[in-house]
């Protein structure tokens, strides 16, 4: 029993801020100002949402987040702790930390499953997801 989520909204709406933000920069080369502040805001704002996305695959022995840069793998037994805010899942393990995108962003018709699934292993070892603050500021995966 394998589950499946992925992040669709992060994905396209950040692909598309990123895009149009490059599109409307190039048209306006010779304009530096605009250049710099359509970049700096929302090509870089589209870019963080875009590595944002992950598929996330869940069974009964471990998580897998893939993103557009990079593969993260955590098998249960590993997993020391676990927080979420700011639209980060994060667990904690001995050698470091997997971040997963929270809860919200998830979509398929797996979500249901595979937050149920999360929420019995973290259970079945005596943690709980904490909501936190050091969650949202210092993720450690992107």
């Amino acid at each position: 029993m394998t589950y499946t989520v992925r992040t669709p909204f992060l994905f396209w709406f950040g692909a598309f801020a990123l895009a149009v933000s490059l599109g409307i920069a190039i048209s306006a080369w010779g304009n530096w100002m605009v250049v710099f502040v359509l970049t700096a805001l929302f090509g870089s704002s589209g870019a963080a949402l875009l590595l944002m996305s992950a598929h996330v695959t869940g069974n009964l022995h471990g998580l897998t987040v893939r993103r557009p840069h990079k593969t993260s793998e955590v098998s249960w037994s590993e997993i020391t702790a676990s927080e979420i805010g700011g639209g980060n899942l994060v667990f904690k393990t001995k050698n470091g930390r997997v971040v997963a995108p929270s809860f919200e962003f998830w979509w398929g018709k797996d979500k249901i499953l595979l937050m149920a699934l999360v929420a019995n292993k973290l259970h079945e070892q005596g943690i709980s997801i904490r909501t936190t603050l050091r969650a949202a500021a210092t993720p450690d995966d992107r």
